[in-house]
């Protein structure tokens, strides 16, 4: 909310709230017996309200407090039209257009898929643990020369020479021991770290 539209709602909430409780100290004063001490605790519960939601609403609550004040004003309202027949229609009026002024409204989304993708964790990369844990397991019984060589083939007929997560903003390149943890569903391959530095990617320290 802008600081013009924050300014405009306040001063919409106290032009109503002063002619709400003028109206209802008028009734309050002019009722007698149970009426009079109904009238005269039901304005000091509302008062508290008001009061509670001017400290609170620049921390989102306040306005639920206006809104329920404004609800309770027209209980009120509706309470006098029972017991004395009287309809005080412009006090209705001013609680109907507090109610719509501040509804409740669901908070639009604060976040944007770009701030996610550049605040995400290296570790995003990998799909699972899981999967590492059996990669590992499935190397093991083989002699160290084995591994290099078929690291060496892997990055021979890659489909690039650098590649990326589609889960990330690093990419490495295909001899990277992180590189050989990014899924296949999520590869993202580069010939060059030009092309990769285009498509907003950064280079890991495993790129010369």
């Amino acid at each position: 909310m802008t600081q013009h539209n924050h300014a405009w709602k306040l001063t919409s909430y106290a032009v109503l709230f002063v002619l709400l409780f003028f109206g209802l100290l008028q009734v309050t004063l002019q009722a007698r017996g149970k009426v009079f001490a109904l009238e005269a605790l039901g304005t000091l519960v509302l008062a508290l309200f008001v009061f509670g939601g001017c400290l609170t609403y620049d921390k989102g609550k306040g306005e639920r407090l206006f809104f329920a004040v404004f609800v309770l004003a027209i209980a009120n309202l509706l309470f006098l039209r029972a017991f004395t027949g009287d309809l005080y229609v412009v006090m209705l009026l001013f609680a109907l257009v507090g109610i719509a002024l501040s509804f409740p409204r669901r908070c639009a989304p604060r976040c944007c898929d770009h701030d996610n993708k550049t605040e995400e964790s290296h570790s995003v990369v990998f799909d699972s643990a899981q999967g590492g844990e059996e990669k590992k397991t499935g190397e093991k019984g083989r002699t160290e020369q084995e591994v290099k060589t078929e690291t060496k083939n892997t990055t021979t007929f890659s489909p690039g020479k650098y590649v990326a997560s589609s889960k990330s903003n690093v990419f490495h390149e295909a001899k990277c021991d992180w590189a050989k943890k990014v899924s296949k569903t999520h590869q993202l391959w580069f010939s060059s770290k030009k092309e990769a530095e285009e498509k907003k990617y950064k280079p890991h320290g495993c790129v010369n």
